[in-house]
């Protein structure tokens, strides 16, 4: 009963007048959570949320500014649009969108990827499976990489994360046994941290190399980034010479970023990227920036990035999205959701839609020896040096 008043008043003074029957039935439980649990994440994701059937979109504070400016109204020194900015801003971070999304016709087509994805997974999983049993024992060795069961300690991971729990790398069920009786036997019981065996770097599949490369970087001061191309650069990149659609925009982007540093005396910041495309959407890149620390090194990124993705990206009078670069707070989560549709992009792109600066693979590849080497514990929501 009290949740049924809380939420009625929610309703009324946030939405205005009494909730009717299908309000409740659709806004109830979503608001309720948010009024018995953490009221500031939930309310963000309310107000990233939207609902097609009561056409009620997502909230935009950017365009709520733009629109009282063109009334002579400034919004940025209100605190609470201050706030609510805020809070947008971190429910995006957290579920990875750079901008407000939801009509009926992107959700159908990420529903239609998200099941192709899977589709395509088992396809390949089985082609893999048989090859196996085709080849001789030497010729097999490249099988090894499985690259279902990295997702799956990956999987494993995001899991021990979400609780609050580090976890300690291992190099074999051997370590594990032992890293287990001697805990027994120090008296140290429960979930101060959790234990995985990650394979060896030459059997590990490109997921897992990209948590190497995301979490050493982190450590280093990385951000994540996400790039919109323009139609000219989609036309360069789609190029009919035969090179992948990743190598050509990985010459793009450090020719880019090359330039932008380069003119003020500075290194170029190593990356790497992931393309996506889902059912609907035109190819565009996710990945990982080291950004230094020199106070200048944000923004050239920001305009080097911009470049590469080409200008204008889009005629819209709204904020320019083209450009993300958020905070890296979580690599692993970071890595699940840039690969999600990695299948159905290389059905449409081709087999190659990842590529990394030789700094960061090296970065990566040394992190993960050594803490794999060493037992070490990666800590959720924290950058872990080695």
């Amino acid at each position: 009963m009290l949740l049924t008043n809380g939420f009625a008043r929610w309703w009324i003074e946030n939405v205005g007048g009494e909730p009717s029957a299908e309000d409740r039935r659709d806004f109830y439980k979503p608001v309720s959570r948010m009024l018995a649990t953490d009221p500031d994440k939930q309310l963000g994701r309310l107000l990233i949320s939207s609902d097609p059937a009561s056409n009620l979109g997502a909230y935009d504070p950017d365009a709520e500014a733009q629109i009282a400016r063109a009334f002579g109204v400034d919004l940025t020194d209100d605190a609470d649009w201050q706030s609510l900015r805020d809070k947008v801003a971190e429910a995006r971070r957290l579920v990875g969108r750079g901008s407000p999304s939801g009509s009926i016709s992107q959700k159908i087509a990420l529903a239609t990827a998200s099941q192709t994805e899977r589709r395509l997974r088992r396809q390949r999983r089985a082609e893999e499976v048989l090859m196996k049993g085709q080849r001789s024992k030497k010729s097999r060795e490249r099988w090894r990489r499985d690259q279902k069961r990295d997702e799956a300690v990956l999987a494993e991971i995001r899991a021990f994360f979400a609780v609050d729990t580090g976890v300690r790398l291992l190099a074999s069920e051997a370590a594990l046994v032992r890293a287990k009786k001697i805990e027994d036997e120090l008296g140290r019981v429960g979930l101060h941290e959790a234990k995985v065996v990650v394979p060896h770097w030459e059997k590990a599949t490109l997921p897992m190399r990209m948590f190497a490369m995301a979490s050493s970087a982190g450590a280093a001061g990385a951000r994540d980034f996400t790039l919109h191309l323009n139609e000219a650069v989609l036309a360069f990149a789609l190029g009919g010479d035969g090179t992948s659609f990743a190598k050509r925009m990985l010459r793009r982007m450090k020719d880019a970023l090359a330039a932008e540093f380069g003119a003020v005396g500075l290194f170029p910041p190593d990356f790497f990227f992931q393309v996506e495309q889902a059912t609907g959407q035109a190819p565009h890149l996710h990945g990982v920036v080291i950004i230094g620390p020199d106070p200048r090194a944000l923004a050239l990124t920001r305009d080097a990035c911009g470049k590469a993705g080409g200008t204008p990206w889009k005629t819209s009078p709204h904020i320019n999205t083209q450009v993300d670069i958020g905070g890296l707070p979580e690599p692993v989560g970071w890595v699940s959701y840039i690969t999600k549709f990695r299948e159905v992009t290389k059905s449409s792109i081709g087999a190659n839609t990842f590529a990394a600066t030789m700094g960061i693979r090296s970065m990566g590849k040394a992190w993960y020896q050594a803490m794999r080497a060493s037992g070490g514990v990666v800590l959720p929501r924290k950058a872990t040096p080695i």
